[in-house]
């Protein structure tokens, strides 16, 4: 394993010891429960920082750092709201074994809750899914069953939990269920809040991926029932179902595209925690427009980020460049995972180019485009 992956592990190794299993399921639902809600308090509000480029002096935008959660993407919140709703109902208990379908983020973040629980938790995962993902998975005590393609992920967690006395966590229907969006703790209202801080407007617009569709039913749940101008764009890959479900862009489907090396966003069915409604726009971004604006942000921050954050980047410099002349933009866009998860998959030129992508000459146009991007302001 790399370093910067063994630092990750030490970084999100949970903070409280697991409960007891020999309690009464009531007992230990009550004390599983406040230990969730002690660690959302622990969480506190992940940061945000504001980034200038060059090339659009009147565009800020606004990114907020979900690497930043103990395991150290934006599926922690999703994990726990997950944990936290079946546990309530008595759907998982103190000797449950939890299964999830997952394409690796919210694996992590669901095997960071059970073993903070003290459960057992198996991950159904894509054989294609990075590498550091997996190890990270099986760091936390977590077991993984690989499918051969990611439809296969969801059928083959229901029947496991099926046959093994389980409980599938189910996150692709379940993620709009049982995340908060009504009040002012939600990732909507902290985004907000912190895009006025840092550039003394609301923003704009808001750039979101879909994975499941949970952040994004969030954030324009949370901005409907306030009454905001706020308005939401999807990036979604070209091999994803869900901008097939967004009149506006079905012209851009193309039926039979290969699939994306975007792990986290875009699945090849819309999925029941995706409301379309909810979408004031559609980005269908190819791979390697992703990946290029993801290389250019690492190189901004210093720091590596995943290929989702570059989707959602370049969805937004596609909206900058409409409205560059305008006046004043402000977009809002989400850190989902750190960059290290992919080091030897999206960040590694030689297997982009095993898998027929080749970046180098979209990075240097971008590069070119974009001059010099600088953070300017930070709000914890």
């Amino acid at each position: 394993m790399t370093g910067a992956f063994m630092a990750q592990q030490r970084r999100i190794e949970p903070p409280f010891a697991s409960l007891d299993p020999a309690l009464g399921l009531r007992l230990w639902a009550d004390q599983a429960l406040r230990l969730l809600e002690r660690e959302k308090k622990c969480c506190g509000e992940t940061p945000a920082f504001l980034l200038k480029i060059a090339a659009f002096p009147g565009l800020n935008i606004v990114l907020k750092d979900e690497t930043a959660q103990p395991s150290g993407s934006l599926k922690h919140r999703l994990a726990r709201s997950l944990f936290e709703a079946a546990i309530a109902t008595g759907d998982i208990g103190p000797r449950t074994h939890v299964i999830e379908a997952s394409s690796g983020s919210t694996a992590v973040s669901e095997a960071y809750f059970a073993r903070l629980l003290g459960l057992r938790f198996s991950a159904v995962m894509p054989r294609g899914t990075s590498a550091d993902k997996i190890a990270a998975v099986r760091a936390l005590g977590g077991e993984c069953v690989l499918t051969e393609t990611p439809c296969q992920i969801s059928a083959t967690a229901s029947a496991l939990a099926a046959n093994d006395n389980g409980y599938f966590m189910n996150q692709f229907a379940n993620a709009a269920h049982v995340t908060n969006w009504r009040d002012k703790g939600t990732i909507a209202a902290e985004m907000l809040r912190q895009t006025v801080a840092l550039t003394g407007a609301p923003a704009d617009m808001i750039v979101l991926g879909a994975g499941t569709g949970g952040t994004l039913t969030t954030f324009g749940r949370h901005a409907r029932h306030f009454g905001l101008d706020t308005r939401f764009c999807l990036a979604d890959p070209q091999s994803s179902a869900f901008h097939r479900a967004i009149p506006e862009s079905r012209a851009q489907w193309r039926e039979g595209c290969s699939s994306s090396v975007i792990e986290g966003i875009g699945r090849p069915k819309v999925e029941p925690s995706f409301f379309p409604r909810l979408v004031d726009r559609c980005e269908v971004v190819p791979d390697e427009e992703s990946l290029a604006a993801m290389r250019w942000l690492s190189s901004v921050l210093g720091r590596t980020v995943g290929g989702s954050t570059g989707t959602g980047l370049a969805a937004a410099l596609r909206i900058a460049h409409e409205g560059h002349k305008a006046g004043p933009l402000t977009i809002g866009l989400l850190i989902c995972d750190p960059g290290a998860r992919y080091a030897r998959t999206l960040h590694d030129d030689s297997w982009l180019e095993a898998r027929g992508l080749s970046i180098a000459a979209a990075v240097a146009r971008l590069e070119a485009e974009l001059g010099v991007g600088t953070i300017s302001a930070r709000n914890a």
